[in-house]
C-alpha cells in the first residue's frame, strides 16, 4: 500500500490488528469510526422486511463487541460521526441518533 505526499509515494507499513465478523449475517457496513479506544460499525439490514440499522462497537485491542444495538432504519453511507463522548448516526429515514453519555435516545 502507498501513501502519496507532497514528496512522491511512501510505503504504507500495515499490521493486522484482528478479525471479526460484526453484526447479524445480512448487515452491509456503510460506516466505521474510531472512538477512542473502539471502533464503532454501522450500517443497514435490507435482507428483512422491514429493513433496519445497526451500530456495534468493538474494543479497538482485541475486537470483542462492547454492546451493539439495531435501529428502526439503515444508516446513511458513512452515516456515523464522533464528538467528544458521543456517536452520532444518520438514517435513511431522516433521523438522527446520538448515542453515548447514557444517551440512546432518536432526537
Amino acid at each position: 500500500m502507498l501513501f502519496r505526499s507532497s514528496s512522491g509515494a511512501v510505503p504504507l507499513k500495515t499490521s493486522k490488528l484482528w478479525s471479526k465478523d460484526v453484526g447479524p449475517k445480512d448487515l452491509r457496513c456503510s460506516s466505521v469510526v474510531l472512538c477512542g479506544d473502539a471502533v464503532v460499525v454501522g450500517g443497514g439490514i435490507y435482507e428483512s422486511n422491514p429493513q433496519s440499522g445497526y451500530i456495534g462497537i468493538l474494543s479497538l485491542k482485541d475486537g470483542s463487541l462492547l454492546c451493539e444495538r439495531r435501529f428502526d432504519s439503515p444508516l446513511v453511507y458513512n452515516g456515523l460521526a464522533v464528538s467528544g463522548d458521543s456517536i452520532f448516526a444518520s438514517f435513511e429515514d431522516g433521523t438522527v441518533c446520538r448515542l453515548g453519555s447514557g444517551s440512546g435516545s432518536k432526537k
